[in-house]
């Protein structure tokens, strides 16, 4: 029987016929043992058969073709943009997919969908920078768990930015390894705003000494974050801080009555420009003039 007579026989053929038929047809597709002229009358039916009106036929061809890296692009292409429960199959899997279809299914996509695309074994910077903007702490969450994923920096702070307010969201992020400092520190002044912010609406804190509590826990956490950073951890946080407009006189200040130099030292490095050995020697001669030109 010619592949031409078996789409004929199957067209009138039960849901549940068609789609086990649909899935002998991509597999053997998939397999690569048809003929070329055989595999190019398999592929038309194949893409055919996305017009079919029962999921469970689509369903099936998702199901069949989903792993493989010989399926006609086209039609994982279309199946990734069909109902969730059927996209889903290929997103999470397919190897056909590239980064320009994963960034425009996490765009045009729901939440379950875009699950599936932050699930994936091989998610890259530009996918998950995509995610970052767009999904919801659920679907997130699903990438900070991916130890396979790619996230660059940007796109975990802008994780932070949009849903830090999320505990299960902050945990997953927490628990990723090599965590960047500044991540880490945004985290921290997550959750010390959610602290002020549970008082205040408790009615335990009134606004402005909700605002100083929120002030002084963030100013900690930056500061014990510094206790544990290297010499380069330490720039990246302090300039990260300066970013975020937190670097002020009351934080270097609680540094030095704390003695911890190196934390202030960095501090002022970065805002004057000047070496941080350059700095550790003006701070070591407090009644100088460079000392006083410093502050």
């Amino acid at each position: 029987m010619t592949l031409r007579q078996f789409l004929l026989a199957t067209q009138t053929a039960p849901a549940e016929r068609r789609a086990e038929a649909a899935a002998a047809l991509a597999r053997a597709y998939c397999h690569g043992s048809l003929a070329p002229e055989a595999a190019w009358e398999a592929k038309t039916a194949l893409l055919g058969l996305l017009d079919d009106g029962s999921t469970l036929v689509r369903r099936a061809l998702a199901e069949a073709c989903a792993s493989s890296d010989t399926a006609p692009r086209p039609l994982i292409v279309a199946l990734a943009s069909d109902q969730p429960e059927i996209a889903c199959l290929v997103l999470a899997r397919s190897p056909v997919l590239m980064d320009a279809d994963l960034v425009d299914c996490a765009a045009i996509g729901c939440e379950t969908t875009r699950a599936a695309v932050a699930g994936r074994a091989d998610v890259s910077k530009p996918v998950a920078a995509a995610l970052a903007e767009v999904a919801g702490a659920p679907s997130l969450t699903v990438l900070a768990r991916n130890r396979h994923a790619e996230i660059g920096t940007a796109a975990l702070l802008r994780m932070v930015e949009r849903h830090g307010h999320d505990a299960l969201l902050r945990e997953a992020l927490l628990a990723r390894p090599g965590l960047g400092i500044e991540v880490r520190h945004a985290i921290a002044a997550r959750v010390a705003e959610a602290l002020s912010s549970f008082g205040l609406a408790s009615g335990w804190l009134n606004r402005e000494r909700g605002e100083r509590v929120n002030r002084e826990a963030r100013d900690c956490a930056a500061l014990s974050l510094g206790d544990e950073a290297g010499e380069s951890g330490l720039a990246r946080l302090v300039a990260h801080l300066r970013g975020q407009g937190q670097l002020n006189a009351g934080l270097i200040l609680r540094a030095i009555l704390s003695l911890r130099m190196p934390f202030a030292e960095a501090a002022l490095a970065d805002l004057s420009g000047l070496s941080r050995a350059r700095v550790a020697g003006l701070m070591f001669e407090p009644r100088g003039a460079g000392f006083a030109a410093l502050h």
